[in-house]
């Protein structure tokens, strides 16, 4: 997971930010949580500021088949 927040954070403000400081301002966000069956939505709110990051880092992370 590390690896992956890394490489999000590449090119971008947070390119020389610390991981713990990059996996703080990413992960710790108030969201709704969906689950149904075999799917979790996150829906993030609107004034977000790093939605293009976090969209980059799922993007990272999804896997490859789905």
């Amino acid at each position: 997971m590390q690896e992956a927040l890394a490489a999000v954070a590449r090119g971008t403000e947070w390119a020389k930010a610390q991981v713990g400081t990059v996996r703080a301002k990413l992960l710790k966000v108030a969201a709704r949580v969906i689950e149904r069956c075999r799917v979790v939505r996150l829906h993030l709110p609107t004034s977000y500021p790093w939605q293009v990051l976090w969209r980059k880092l799922l993007g990272a992370l999804a896997p490859a088949g789905g």
